[in-house]
């Protein structure tokens, strides 16, 4: 798939109808089709098969979770933004690896799971601050994990 490409570099060589442009163009293209065909040997397992998010195991968590807990350590997946994620997930493909210049999806920058803002070494400071003291469990937490 190569050949359109070479042949070009290579009339850019030639004397009388070959110039540096034609030369440069067909390099350009020569590279382009390497980077395209590294993308697609990259992605070719998430593109050539089909993907079913199975979310049982986080059905029963949440059914043993109480209210609070819910509202604080949202993870349920029908709160997620898919097509957001997906948007971004293209944006970021696009930007970052085929470095492109492009335009970041219009919308407000939000989360992709809707739940509380948590500030910035949360779990740290309140590491830090019952490090000395007893550090009461939910009642969830406890059923799942009877060593904390």
């Amino acid at each position: 798939m190569k050949l359109p490409a070479r042949l070009m570099v290579k009339a850019g060589d030639l004397p009388f109808i070959g110039s540096d442009k034609l030369h440069s163009g067909g390099e350009a293209l020569l590279k382009l089709h390497d980077k395209m065909h590294n993308l697609q040997s990259l992605f070719v397992h998430f593109i050539s098969h089909e993907w079913i998010f199975e979310t049982t195991w986080q059905t029963k968590f949440l059914a043993n979770m109480t209210s609070f807990d819910r509202k604080e350590f949202n993870f349920d997946n029908k709160t997620i933004d898919w097509r957001a994620m997906m948007l971004k997930n293209t944006y970021g493909i696009r930007k970052f690896y085929i470095k492109e210049d492009c335009i970041m999806p219009v919308g407000e920058y939000k989360q992709l799971l809707k739940k509380n803002m948590i500030p910035w070494f949360f779990d740290l400071r309140t590491a830090n601050k019952h490090a000395n003291s007893n550090f009461i469990v939910s009642k969830t937490a406890s059923k799942f994990f009877p060593d904390v």
